[in-house]
């Protein structure tokens, strides 16, 4: 009931039950029922742990999210710095090679861009013709960039938007490193991009918006600069207290779910029962299909989509 949604009266309700439980001994003994017991008691506690973070979040709302972007704005900068280094090395590694009269070929580039986890790395002669290239750019490359006109640029395309670095050689040839930070595909594609936004909300549960142009006023903006000219922004978004409450309360009620099913099944299974025994074990996995919501987890939610499952003509979903 409590990773349904609900307050803490639940974890109350299950620590009683735990209490009466440990309290009379097992008979016959069992070591598969002291387990799912075991697993109980710290699946009680996780929760109480995750609820002393939803009422802190709720209550100190404000504290919350200041220390959150201080802490976002800390990834951030790793993150841009990062690929900032390593396209520069990458660009810089190609040029080499090629300024050394060795012949560049695509593995050579598909070495360095593997190694320095570029989304595209491509080397262009004097005259601006591609002579290497591997990875994968969506769009045209900007002629600016395979010219080297500039060390470092971003530009947003319409779908898209990538970080570009870029080295030049002493013959003109230009080797430009290419890194794929926002792709605004629709939610309902599913496709894994592998752009900075879309990992970032992966590994931190925040949204960015990675744009080109001027973001305007905004409580958390980063800008990547270069000698005083800003190439890109990053804004932060603000998630509602009610939404950001949602979302850590499912985190956590996944580990809830996961220790109380596995001591569900050490202690319906692990030993002799009694009626009373399998009838409380039913009435278990009738309350669980009952509150658990099972319809928020992406693997399953289709099983649990109304529409899916309605019956012509009767109003009504089977």
């Amino acid at each position: 009931m409590w990773t349904g949604g609900s307050t803490a009266w639940p974890l109350l309700a299950a620590l009683a039950g735990l209490g009466i439980a440990l309290a009379r001994p097992l008979r016959p003994p069992s070591r598969a029922r002291a387990a799912g017991l075991g697993l109980l008691t710290l699946g009680i506690l996780v929760a109480f742990g995750a609820e002393r973070q939803l009422t802190y979040v709720v209550d100190e709302w404000e504290r919350y999210w200041a220390q959150r972007v201080d802490r976002i704005g800390d990834l951030l900068s790793d993150e841009l710095d990062r690929r900032q280094l390593a396209g520069e090395a990458a660009a810089d590694a190609l040029v080499e090679r090629w300024s050394a009269g060795r012949k560049v070929d695509a593995t050579d580039v598909a070495e360095l861009r593997s190694r320095f986890g570029a989304s595209a790395l491509a080397l262009y002669d004097a005259s601006g013709r591609l002579v290497a290239w591997d990875g994968m750019h969506r769009g045209k490359v900007p002629e600016a960039v395979a010219r080297g006109e500039r060390r470092q640029s971003y530009r947003d395309l319409p779908l898209f938007g990538y970080l570009y670095l870029t080295s030049r050689s002493e013959d003109g040839s230009v080797a430009a490193a290419a890194y794929l930070l926002r792709a605004s595909l629709p939610d309902g594609l599913n496709a894994d991009m592998g752009d900075l936004a879309s990992r970032f909300y992966g590994e931190t549960g925040e949204r960015i918006r990675i744009t080109e142009e001027d973001p305007g006023i905004a409580e958390a903006v980063w800008d990547l600069a270069l000698d005083d000219d800003r190439l890109l922004s990053v804004v932060l978004a603000r998630p509602s207290v009610e939404d950001r409450a949602t979302a850590i309360r499912a985190r956590w009620s996944v580990w809830v779910f996961g220790l109380v099913g596995i001591a569900w099944l050490l202690l319906a299974f692990g030993g002799p029962r009694d009626r009373m025994q399998a009838l409380a074990a039913a009435l278990a996995l009738v309350a669980a299909a009952a509150w658990v919501p099972l319809d928020r987890v992406d693997a399953v939610g289709v099983v649990f989509d109304r529409a899916a499952f309605a019956l012509p003509g009767l109003g009504t979903s089977l």
